[in-house]
């Protein structure tokens, strides 16, 4: 899969390159490079090698093979062309390093670096570095820098990206714009993840049930939009759209593009394609087409599949294949849920915790099912620097055909259901009905005390250490550390 770095046309100057090094033995390595130097400026630096292509009589593509990227520079003399592509040939390199704010990495930013064997100079490309987005980095790249970075290069490649791109937003304080630790560094924008968060956030009345899947844009041809999401290689049919219109959507999507979907009382499906501003600097929302339009089940991306399935049937399991054909059963059998149906408070969960949720069984089939505003508490409960999910059951409301609402748990007990993040994924360390209870954050550990009984002060009580999703018994309470969460606590 190729990711374009850049579509706006860079108009070079390098007044220093020669063309004699076209014969020259080629580097593989960056410590040997004439370059080397130029990279003291960058933060936890990484080096991919990186190879020259010419496309069409003006325009240089640096690209890895291995890695699956390119970008390329457009404009460009035919002498500074040329040139450029003999220097990359012998000593081509893609220089990444790490944007920090605090002390604490928030970003990454790439230049590229050509050298020159005999002259033993360089010449970089663009002029100062770059923003390197988290889903556009090579993978062999983005691993290591999760092992750097985070301690864990566990998962897929889509695991370690959402890793890393949770890791950036937490460690982020504020929103002003930091600056990438190089000289000349130019401010960077870090993307959003959640559409709450975003300029095109506001519910339109021709969205009802709406669900919006983080999608992430590029150009082929240099002129027309495409997009993927996180999970497949979707792409939607955006082919007539504008070229204006698609380089204004990549230019806001890089850090924040959402494909919105509605599901209408009859149950079909529409979408929208929305790009926001995540600088903070506008309210803009750049939407395409103007207006919502149908979309089969097939055309949908994957996610909103899965995510839909969720809400509607409480199971997302199985392949792509096989949800597709779930969610078309659902809808081909049942009558038009009830409006209730609002924005479920899941949407911005990670998938992982999914297959928890629908294991549960929090209602009857012939139940709908909603939750309260207590139902769900993120924190980092074990000082790991992580989300941790703590579910109150109480917050779950059952509704039947005859209109009763009425909780999951009855009169005497409420279930507290506790997953916690770990570098080998999400692990639920704790599903029991108890009265009472009190989580206290160490570093890198939590402590809780459940009461089986009306009161804390009461017994039965037990105490539980959380470290590294495992569980271990207590024989009393531990001092100290910090109250994260209290359950049926006043």
């Amino acid at each position: 899969m190729k990711r374009f770095w850049a579509a706006a046309a860079v108009l070079l100057s390098l007044p220093c390159l020669s063309i004699a090094q076209t014969n020259a033995t080629e580097n593989a390595s960056f410590p040997q490079s004439s370059c080397v130097s130029k990279a003291s400026g960058f933060k936890n630096s990484l080096q991919a090698r990186v190879y020259p292509r010419i496309d069409g009589t003006d325009t240089l593509v640096l690209f890895d093979p291995k890695g699956g990227f390119e970008r390329s520079f457009q404009n460009m003399e035919r002498y500074r062309l040329l040139a450029a592509k003999a220097m990359a040939v012998a000593d081509g390199w893609a220089v990444f390093g790490v944007t920090e704010k605090g002390g604490k990495p928030i970003g990454f930013v790439v230049q590229y670096m050509l050298g020159d064997p005999d002259t033993k100079t360089c010449e970089v490309l663009p002029s100062s570095p770059e923003i390197a987005l988290v889903n556009d980095m090579p993978p062999t790249i983005l691993k290591q820098y999760a092992e750097m970075l985070a301690n864990d290069d566990s998962g897929n490649e889509f695991a370690i990206r959402s890793r890393l791109a949770q890791m950036f937003t937490k460690n982020k304080e504020d929103e002003n714009a930091p600056k990438i630790i190089t000289d000349d560094a130019p401010l960077t924008v870090e993307p959003n993840f959640d559409f709450e968060k975003s300029t095109c956030k506001a519910p339109a009345p021709e969205f009802p049930r709406a669900i919006a899947v983080r999608v992430f844009p590029s150009l082929s041809n240099l002129t027309q939009l495409t997009l993927r999401d996180g999970m497949t290689e979707w792409k939607p049919d955006l082919s007539g759209v504008h070229s204006n219109t698609s380089a204004s959507f990549l230019l806001y999507g890089a850090r924040d593009a959402w494909a919105v979907y509605a599901m209408t009382p009859d149950n079909q499906f529409r979408v929208q394609y929305m790009a926001g501003d995540a600088s903070g600097k506008s309210a803009n929302c750049i939407k395409v087409p103007d207006k919502p339009v149908d979309v089969s089940i097939e055309g949908m991306a994957l996610t909103a599949v899965s995510m839909y399935l969720q809400r509607l049937t409480g199971d997302n399991s199985g392949t792509g294949d096989e949800l597709r054909a779930k969610l078309k059963k659902f809808v081909a059998g049942a009558a038009a849920p009830a409006d209730s149906l609002g924005p479920s408070p899941l949407m911005h969960l990670p998938q992982p915790v999914y297959p928890f949720l629908a294991a549960m069984q929090l209602c009857d089939t012939n139940e709908d099912v909603s939750f309260q505003d207590n139902f769900l508490t993120i924190e980092d409960i074990d000082g790991d620097g992580d989300d941790d999910y703590l579910f109150d059951m109480k917050g779950v409301r059952c509704v039947g055909k005859d209109g009763r609402d009425h909780g999951i748990t009855g009169n005497h007990a409420a279930g507290l259901t506790i997953l916690t993040t770990t570098k080998n994924g999400i692990v639920k360390v704790f599903d029991e009905p108890v009265f009472s209870a009190e989580i206290r954050r160490f570093k890198g550990y939590a402590t809780a005390m459940i009461s089986y009984e009306f009161s804390m002060n009461d017994h039965p009580r037990k105490y539980l250490i959380f470290k590294d999703g495992k569980v271990t018994k207590a024989k009393k309470p531990q001092n100290g550390g910090k109250v994260v969460y209290r359950f049926g606590i006043e």
